[in-house]
């Protein structure tokens, strides 16, 4: 399956207290991890771990970890030609503030360079099996690149603001979507989850899946009931990444011929395992051990 992933691409910062929780308004004892993320590049590197033909569009400056970075993917087998380099631009970077158990309390995202991607960094879809799309790209670039673009395609919508962004589209004609429950609501611009589902199914989406972390998620689509989808109880060390990889995982699993329902599952399957380690993909994904349980 050949896949082609257009979003950010980051440099991660990730900071967990020693222990407890850290305490407003003073300094916390605590252990930094910093590696590569971006919602698109950890998609595409939980993608190739599981086997699949992946191209990545995004953009970068020309730091030396901007280097290291496209260096990780390429020794994958990630396509990382479409990525642009500017050195008017700084990389992405995502700095994280996690609680005591793993959790994010906190978030801090400088995407500009994603945010300079335009319709025109994106190749031509032909021969390509799926698209995903990151909710850090511009809405107008996402709706230009589905307006040209006849592929299957899956886009996590990265978070409230973002999510209220993809909202003023009229049309959403995707074949997956996946907010979490506050992103949903933040999507339809209401308080009232039913009609949150009702809107986004009418918008064009075939899959609504909405993540509830710890508590599953939930599959909504058109003329079926919903369906829950439990979460392996694990320990976390490390929340990050846990949505992509369980897109990644889902995506690969519909590649393979699963409907939709086992296929979300080995996705859940993919998020617990990586919650367990310290970054954004597990360093060992692969379609042996997304067999397995947590």
């Amino acid at each position: 399956m050949k896949v082609l992933v257009v979003g950010g691409i980051n440099i991660d910062t990730v900071l967990r207290p020693i222990s407890g929780d850290p305490v407003p308004g003073t300094s916390t004892p605590a252990i930094r991890h910093t590696g590569w993320g971006g919602v698109a590049r950890n998609v595409a590197e939980n993608l190739a771990r599981l086997g699949e033909q992946v191209s990545l569009v995004g953009c970068l400056g020309v730091e030396s970890e901007a280097e290291a970075l496209l260096g990780s993917l390429a020794r994958l087998g990630v396509d990382v030609s479409r990525v642009r380099r500017d050195p008017q631009t700084r990389s992405g970077s995502y700095t994280a503030v996690l609680d005591g158990s793993g959790g994010l309390l906190y978030g801090m995202a400088d995407m500009v360079a994603t945010d300079s991607v335009d319709p025109e960094d994106v190749p031509d879809t032909t021969g390509f099996d799926w698209l995903v799309l990151d909710g850090n790209l511009r809405a107008e670039t996402i709706a230009a690149v589905l307006a040209g673009s006849d592929l299957p395609t899956a886009i996590d919508p990265c978070g409230l603001n973002k999510s209220a962004r993809l909202g003023l589209l009229e049309r959403l004609p995707v074949h997956t979507f996946t907010p979490n429950a506050d992103e949903l609501l933040a999507y339809a611009g209401t308080e009232d989850r039913a009609e949150a589902v009702r809107v986004a199914l009418a918008r064009g989406i075939g899959v609504l899946w909405v993540r509830e972390g710890p508590g599953g998620s939930w599959l909504y689509r058109r003329d079926h009931d919903p369906v829950h989808v439990p979460s392996p109880v694990v320990s976390p060390t490390d929340v990050t990444g846990g949505g992509d990889a369980m897109l990644a995982a889902y995506l690969h699993r519909l590649g393979q011929g699963d409907d939709v329902v086992t296929a979300a599952r080995a996705g859940a399957r993919a998020a617990a395992l990586t919650v367990t380690v310290t970054g954004a993909v597990h360093p060992d994904l692969s379609p042996a051990l997304l067999q397995e349980e947590p």
